[in-house]
């Protein structure tokens, strides 16, 4: 008798238990919910911004390098939907956290105007930015170009040239002046040797043909330019005026520079040959007469061309009204 008793509480208990139980779980209670939890595979703890970059489901290509001992330290990751991801020399951050000298250098590419893509772009895109040559220095190419500001000169290691800003003769924006020296030795000295001479930015100037038999400017090129301020006496204002103007919306008006500059600058060249035949006729038959054949060809040029500045610069502000 004791024994069927205790199967009865036995079998009790036990109902009570598994009706207990059916309550909890359809109250869907928080012990219920960690009774019912199946456990999951611990996984390493990585940073968000590593869990977040995607894996390759293709073979990279191989990026060309700007030097054989150059290697690759940003790439950045981007997903269709999602921010980019930055991996710099295999640390995955946000943009953010990139260092300054990086960070301008980004700016500069979200700013840049895009070319309209036609082809249809994969989903994830993964595109090289700044490599480091042998040397420790940063080269970004083509990224460098005229109108680079100052504060970009530290992360382009640009030393300068000479003078306060840097001025040098190449197509910067802060240039004062550029030649192109020709030497002939088959000519006689006056002839054969020609100054080509380009004031300001030479991406905004023209060069005119200054000869070695020349002994005189047009007075523009003998006026001051930016130790005395802003003159209109003087040639290295007017193209730094108008070149000035120019890269404000470069994109559209580098197209009017080169309607500009582009015919005048071809005519030139190829009125060379005519021009120094004519030379040499002179100092056959009236050397004395050449020196003042020679000046009066450079100040005719210097003066055209200024006036052509001065005057392109007017156009600029007239054609772009309020669209700078």
């Amino acid at each position: 008798m004791e024994t069927i008793f205790l199967i009865f509480i036995v079998i009790f208990a036990l109902l009570i238990g598994f009706f207990l139980g059916l309550f909890l779980l359809s109250l869907n209670t928080p012990l219920a919910k960690r009774l019912s939890k199946r456990e999951a595979p611990e996984e390493p703890d990585l940073p968000a911004a590593e869990m977040a970059a995607p894996e390759h489901s293709a073979p990279v290509e191989e990026i060309k390098k700007p030097s054989p001992n150059s290697h690759l330290i940003l790439q950045i990751w981007k997903e269709e939907g999602g921010p980019p991801v930055y991996d710099l020399a295999g640390t995955y951050m946000e943009k953010e956290e990139l260092p300054q000298e990086i960070l301008n250098v980004i700016t500069i590419h979200e700013e840049a105007p895009q070319e309209p893509n036609l082809q249809s772009s994969p989903a994830i895109e993964e595109a090289p930015l700044i490599f480091e040559d042998e040397d420790g220095k940063m080269v970004i190419s083509p990224l460098a170009n005229p109108n680079l500001p100052y504060d970009e000169n530290k992360l382009f290691r640009i030393n300068g040239g000479w003078g306060e800003l840097g001025e040098r003769t190449i197509a910067r924006w802060y240039t004062m002046y550029a030649t192109i020296i020709q030497c002939r030795d088959w000519l006689p000295d006056e002839i054969g040797g020609v100054v080509w001479l380009a004031m300001d930015n030479v991406l905004t100037s023209v060069y005119i043909p200054v000869y070695c038999g020349a002994t005189d400017l047009a007075e523009p090129y003998k006026t001051p330019g930016r130790p005395n301020g802003f003159t209109k006496e003087s040639a290295w204002w007017a193209f730094n005026h108008m070149g000035t103007l120019a890269s404000q919306r470069w994109g559209d008006m580098r197209h009017d520079v080169d309607d500009l500059w582009i015919p005048i600058q071809t005519e030139l060249f190829e009125n060379q040959a005519n021009f120094e035949a004519e030379a040499l006729k002179i100092h056959k038959e009236k050397p004395k007469k050449l020196d003042e054949f020679l000046t009066k060809y450079a100040i005719e040029q210097g003066d055209r061309v200024v006036n052509k500045a001065w005057k392109f610069g007017d156009f600029l502000w007239t054609k772009y009204d309020e669209k700078f």
